[in-house]
């Protein structure tokens, strides 16, 4: 896939080369410096145990049980570096830099054929890329273990394929393969079919529509295929998430029918507010120029490249629908792949205004401050609240609860965040074998009571109320996670 380096002469290649590593390697060294040291709550990262646990034994998470997350986290948790949970972090600092590098390929790919832009294109595209990279809700999830920055690199290697089918001849087997994993990460990447039916009108030089939706088929089909992980790997992992051996419990989770009700679930008094703070979140990261640098680059691509334009612009109206009615408090990480569409949309204002700056007096110095001045004042402004290699909390949690727990205990816990701390110590790092951990909020489910009774043979699990987990269990003691100072347990000593 060498579509953005072709038809230029040796210079020309050798800066666009140069300046594709210096897209990636700048916002990995930022990550990297202010990644997470293990396990973390920060930034909404309360489910990085859940995911950590199932990448590293292969199991299924909660869904929609992400396959293609848990096969690149079952690799990177093999890599002998520090501990496993900081594996984890490390490949969503990857996913984030790989999510600026492949936007500034779409960047350059975008302005190919242009006459008098050429020399502008690599400024441009690390403008875009270092915008993106700097914006604090991008940043944060790039320092835990989340799938989120994951998908955003596919968002971004989507629309850069795209291109590269629309102008470079590139297979749409392979836009279909890298859509279709894609969604296993995250199933918003449907929102990009627009962008993909774009490439494919855009793209039937020599084949038919109705051809080229065939292969982009059997590619987006063979990509789909990682869902088979769920069924495969059931009940062989530390963690399994419903009953995915069944097609109707294959579907509970592939639908996520677990959190169906918050979606579009948002009461419409509240949608002005979320709307505002969506807003906040696009200023904070690109700031007022690179807010104004977007709405000329709309206006630039209007009258250039509408087709992709509007196909680009439906998916980010499709994000922010989503990301806006979805009634959670952490909703906000689901307008990341709309900000990275937002960052090529820039570009194509910094080009036009590049091109405008060109030869006259200052012009140099205010390129440059075009290109770096907001992406630069973002990593300044932001490096202290993002910074979390010193977060220690949920990793003194999991070593306090275990640490004190008496010997067999049954520890319950009502708090997703201290449950699959709990699972990792326990199941990553081995701690604890002993101890049976009960989360309270799953007990209703019959899955999750089976899976406890394989997990923790001789625990005896019956019904859904948890009081009765003493009856059945008299010689083990009881320990209630309580939420406290310092995190501790609250215990009933067995018989």
């Amino acid at each position: 896939m060498n579509c953005p380096f072709r038809r230029e002469g040796v210079g020309e290649s050798w800066r666009r080369r140069l300046g594709a590593l210096t897209a990636l390697a700048l916002p990995l060294i930022v990550y990297l410096l202010t990644l997470a040291p293990s396990i973390t709550w920060a930034h909404d990262g309360g489910d990085g145990g859940d995911l950590v646990t199932a990448a590293y034994t292969l199991g299924v998470p909660h869904p929609p049980g992400y396959p293609t997350y848990c096969l690149l986290g079952w690799l990177f948790a093999r890599l002998p570096l520090r501990d496993v949970a900081w594996r984890l972090n490390l490949m969503s600092a990857v996913g984030a830099a790989l999510a600026a590098l492949g936007l500034y390929l779409a960047v350059l790919e975008g302005q190919q054929g242009r006459r008098g832009m050429r020399q502008h294109t690599v400024a441009a595209g690390l403008g875009a890329a270092w915008g993106v990279a700097f914006v604090p809700v991008l940043w944060s999830q790039a320092l835990i273990a989340e799938v989120y920055t994951v998908n955003a690199a596919f968002v971004a290697l989507v629309m850069w394929l795209a291109l590269c089918v629309g102008r470079s001849g590139v297979s749409p087997v392979t836009l279909g393969l890298v859509w279709g994993l894609g969604l296993g990460i995250h199933l918003t990447g449907v929102a990009l079919l627009p962008v993909v039916a774009w490439a494919l009108a855009a793209g039937r030089r020599e084949h038919s529509f109705s051809s080229m939706l065939l292969r982009w088929l059997s590619g987006a089909v063979l990509g789909l295929c990682t869902y088979a992980y769920l069924p495969l790997r059931a009940g062989r992992g530390a963690v399994t998430w419903g009953d995915p051996t069944t097609l109707a419990g294959w579907w509970w989770v592939v639908s996520g029918a677990l959190y169906r009700g918050y979606v579009f679930a948002l009461p419409l008094e509240v949608v002005p507010a979320r709307l505002l703070a969506l807003a906040r979140y696009l200023a904070s990261g690109f700031g007022l120029t690179g807010m104004v640098m977007g709405v000329l680059g709309v206006d630039v691509m209007a009258r250039r490249q509408r087709g992709f334009l509007l196909a680009s612009g439906l998916s980010w109206l499709l994000y922010v629908a989503y990301t806006v009615g979805y009634n959670t408090t952490d909703s906000y990480v689901y307008l990341i792949p709309a900000l990275v569409i937002s960052a090529f949309w820039l570009s194509e204002g910094v080009t036009a205004s590049l091109s405008w700056l060109r030869g006259r007096r200052w012009g140099l110095v205010a390129s440059a401050c075009l290109v770096c001045a907001g992406p630069l004042s973002a990593l300044v402004v932001n490096f202290s609240d993002m910074d979390l290699h010193q977060d220690a909390a949920a990793r003194d949690f999991g070593e306090v609860a275990l640490v004190t727990a008496p010997e067999r205990a049954v520890l319950l816990s009502a708090q997703d965040a201290h449950t699959f701390t709990l699972w990792y110590f326990q199941h990553v790092l081995g701690w604890r074998p002993d101890v049976a951990v009960v989360d309270t909020g799953l007990l209703g489910y019959d899955w999750y009571r089976v899976g406890l009774e394989r997990v923790y043979p001789g625990l005896v699990v019956l019904g859904i109320d948890a009081d009765r987990l003493g009856q059945a269990n008299p010689v083990r003691p009881i320990c209630e996670i309580v939420e406290g100072e310092n995190h501790w347990l609250r215990c009933t000593e067995g018989e």
